[in-house]
């Protein structure tokens, strides 16, 4: 392969990685505020990583506000939970516990976009009108359970 076939495809990797996370960044948006509030007020409990997989940085925090979010979600207290490119768990041992599976709902959230809450919702739905669990069931947490 040429020197300038590898420029070229290098090029467009990156723009691709960009313009997926920039579709993800609405959803950002709305965890980045809880993220940065963490982060001035607990510096060494929030910070920004690159995410490995989809090489986008992800902005990953743990603590008291991130564990009262997640003891209050609506679909029951949780360990972790990801909002776009934010990574919130309740303290450092859950975080390590569930990373993996968190950065899975962080390609899912830069695949989908300002959809991917709407589809997580109708997948629970559609779960819950099959009689099964609204959380365990849904496509998004099974994709993210097979693969981390």
């Amino acid at each position: 392969m040429s020197r300038f076939a590898i420029v070229v495809r290098n090029a467009l990797r990156i723009t691709l990685r960009v313009a997926l996370w920039l579709w993800a960044l609405p959803l950002t948006l709305c965890g980045l505020p809880l993220w940065l509030g963490m982060r001035i007020f607990e510096p060494n409990r929030a910070l920004a990583q690159l995410n490995i997989v989809e090489e986008a940085p992800v902005f990953v925090a743990y603590g008291a506000p991130a564990a009262w979010l997640l003891k209050h979600h609506p679909y029951g207290e949780m360990d972790a939970m990801a909002v776009g490119c934010c990574v919130f768990a309740r303290d450092a041992q859950a975080l390590q516990r569930t990373l993996a599976h968190e950065l899975v709902h962080v390609q899912q959230a830069m695949h989908w976009g300002v959809f991917f809450p709407l589809a997580y919702i109708l997948c629970s739905a559609w779960a819950a009108a099959q009689g099964r669990d609204v959380y365990a069931d849904n496509y998004f947490e099974r994709q993210a359970n097979r693969v981390a």
